[in-house]
């Protein structure tokens, strides 16, 4: 949508009063109605797929969000590697140490094969702060344009850019305004992102003040610190152990007594952009899977840098058989975090190689569905809706009750019905919750068939009641 230069996607299924269901379902996963116009527009920020449809325009590639996400993973890596060998080089082991350190938590990898903001958020504050650190006033503005961009890509993270402000504030008791020029560069550079933001939640929603999601105003409750405290901290412990924790903390706390006195601005604005990190969700909606560790991907990654020069400088302070029990113990906090639980980065090939079998499944319906198609499910309604332009609507916020009379209200409208549901995480819900109605035993052989790391099928409606002649079953299988 974004690449086309439209804000907003059509949406045909509104202009049908008589489906009689909630209009929110009429719109694919990521998007919602327009409060506007008859359209759907996006709940996500416009950041990221801005960056996509830039990168794509630019470079041709159909595989443009896969390679300019594991161009942010890249950046974040070297950003990480950069600050932790001391803003040099030289053979400094720390940086080293800092990538495989950060690549070793599982929730780094697993969200670098997925198109989605959290890899790029980090990648772009970690570059923000590298600039930041150079206290110059082309670094300044470098880094506040950097943060604009960050803003346009996650503006609830914006929050951050306060923890890099002291960053160019003079040293020692400088007062002439010259010495203030980078703090006035950043902030005017920096505040393009709000400008930008704030004009276009007024173009898509209609309001500069309106929120991109539908129920914003329930995300957040002071209730939840203490949950969401206890939740983030063992999501860490349960990808890297405690072992590996516990030697991060360690190389971290050497960091501090060791790093602190020489390099304040480092250390204090790292520690700062983990804390800030963590207080704007502390209060957010509690999730307990691991995957969800990626909203303090931002706070992380300058965790490992402290990591890395602290491990760094106890390495050249030591001597002999300390140095070399250090240099062990280093190599033993990556092979601990990597080790740990080699069942997620099973998880996170099998999501890349996923990925792979969307793109293939996307294409077949593309080809097999009439023009004039609704496609019923939820985890696969927005790639459904984005890579076939066939209507979809959202099964979880269809009323059970509702099923039948909507199936036969598209079908009067023309419109052929298919049912796209994974086995492993839909077909259950689907039978329990539509059980009453003749679609809910999912019991008729489906159209089609994608395999993969899931198990994706595809129900043409009208066989369920056995009208048209017997067909075999398409199979698709992108694992082998």
């Amino acid at each position: 949508m974004w690449d086309s230069g439209r804000l907003m996607s059509p949406a045909p299924l509104q202009h049908l009063p008589a489906l009689d269901i909630d209009r929110n379902a009429l719109a694919p996963l990521g998007m919602r109605p327009s409060p506007v116009v008859q359209a759907n527009v996006p709940t996500y920020p416009a950041g990221w797929p801005l960056i996509i449809a830039a990168a794509s325009k630019a470079t041709g590639l159909t595989n443009a969000p896969y390679v300019t996400t594991a161009a942010m993973f890249a950046a974040l890596i070297l950003a990480t590697a950069f600050l932790a060998a001391g803003g040099g080089g030289g053979g400094a082991p720390g940086g080293p140490f800092a990538a495989l350190l950060l690549v070793a938590f599982p929730v780094f990898f697993y969200h670098a094969v997925h198109p989605m903001s959290d890899v790029p958020a980090a990648a772009l504050w970690m570059l923000a702060w590298v600039l930041a650190l150079k206290q110059t006033g082309a670094s300044a503005l470098a880094s506040g344009l950097i943060v604009a961009v960050a803003t346009l890509v996650r503006p609830n993270l914006s929050p951050l850019a306060i923890v890099l402000l002291p960053l160019f504030f003079p040293m020692g008791m400088a007062k002439r305004p010259v010495y203030y020029a980078p703090l006035a560069v950043f902030l005017l550079s920096s505040g393009l992102g709000a400008v930008l933001l704030l004009t276009l939640q007024h173009q898509v929603y209609g309001s500069l003040l309106s929120a991109s999601y539908v129920d914003a105003a329930t995300f957040f409750e002071l209730t939840r610190f203490e949950v969401n405290l206890k939740n983030y901290a063992g999501m860490a412990v349960d990808q890297a152990g405690w072992p590996a924790v516990a030697l991060l903390a360690l190389w971290i706390g050497l960091a501090v007594k060791l790093v602190g006195p020489r390099e304040p601005r480092l250390v204090s604005s790292a520690l700062g952009l983990a804390a800030m990190t963590f207080l704007l969700y502390a209060f957010y909606i509690p999730f307990e899977h691991w995957p969800f560790l990626r909203f303090m991907m931002p706070g992380l990654a300058p965790l490992v840098v402290l990591a890395g020069r602290g491990w760094q400088a106890e390495v050249e302070r030591k001597h002999g058989l300390g140095k070399q029990l250090t240099v062990a113990a280093g190599v033993a906090t990556l092979v601990l975090a990597a080790s740990h639980r080699p069942d997620l980065w099973n998880y996170s090939w099998n999501a890349w190689r996923d990925q792979q079998r969307n793109v293939a499944m996307a294409a077949y319906l593309g080809a097999s569905l009439p023009s004039r198609s609704a496609v019923l499910g939820f985890v696969h309604t927005g790639v459904i809706a984005s890579q076939t332009g066939r209507d979809v609507i959202r099964l979880d916020l269809v009323e059970p009750t509702r099923l039948e009379s909507l199936v036969s209200e598209l079908s009067r409208h023309g419109l052929h019905v298919a049912f796209v549901l994974d086995s492993q995480i839909e077909v259950d819900e689907f039978k329990r919750r539509f059980a009453s109605t003749p679609y809910g035993a999912l019991d008729w052989p489906p159209r089609a068939r994608f395999q993969g790391a899931f198990d994706t099928k595809c129900w043409y409606a009208e066989d369920a009641r056995a009208l048209g002649p017997p067909y075999a079953t398409d199979v698709l299988n992108v694992v082998e």
